[in-house]
């Protein structure tokens, strides 16, 4: 196992994924816990898009399958007796507190951190032309796809922001 394949999987067992990645829940949580924890400050090269569930990194995909998911199921165990640095758990922690969040909203926290990654990109990463009013969350969510207003709504939105903002990732 790489270097980064032990992060990723350190980072996996603290946010609750399982390292197989079999379950769409776990890929989701996975790809949307690593995009917010990178707007916390997290160090990684990855780059995200706007995909049909928000933010999503091919390369992180590719990465996740190559440096993890192969070397365990061929036994590699690279990843025991280390941890992560005290600053990685810091950002790790806030995130789960954020994530924690979800249960006052009757919501999955899949989808939870699939709202909140999605705002954050849509405030910090999507192309919108300049006087746009990027810092309101009720127009960024008027910006989102039909399918995404399908999913949640803008009170829900306006919850995220304001967890964002809380968190400085506004």
């Amino acid at each position: 196992m790489t270097n980064r394949g032990v992060l990723l999987r350190l980072l996996m067992d603290e946010l609750g994924v399982a390292p197989e990645l079999a379950a769409f829940s776990d890929r989701l949580r996975f790809q949307k816990g690593i995009y917010l924890l990178q707007r916390l400050g997290l160090r990684t090269e990855f780059s995200y898009n706007w995909y049909l569930r928000g933010p999503y990194s091919p390369s992180l995909t590719e990465a996740a399958f190559e440096e993890v998911v192969k070397p365990i199921a061929q036994g590699d165990r690279t990843h025991q007796g280390y941890s992560l640095s005290a600053k990685t758990k810091r950002r790790v922690s806030l995130l789960k507190a954020m994530m924690g969040k979800c249960t006052t909203l009757e919501m999955s926290e899949e989808k939870w951190l699939e709202l909140l990654a999605s705002m954050a990109f849509y405030k910090h990463e999507m192309y919108f032309p300049p006087k746009s009013r990027r810092d309101d969350p009720d127009w960024l969510y008027d910006q989102f796809p039909p399918a995404k207003k399908r999913t949640f709504t803008r009170e829900m939105a306006q919850e995220a922001a304001t967890l964002l903002r809380q968190n400085d990732l506004w």
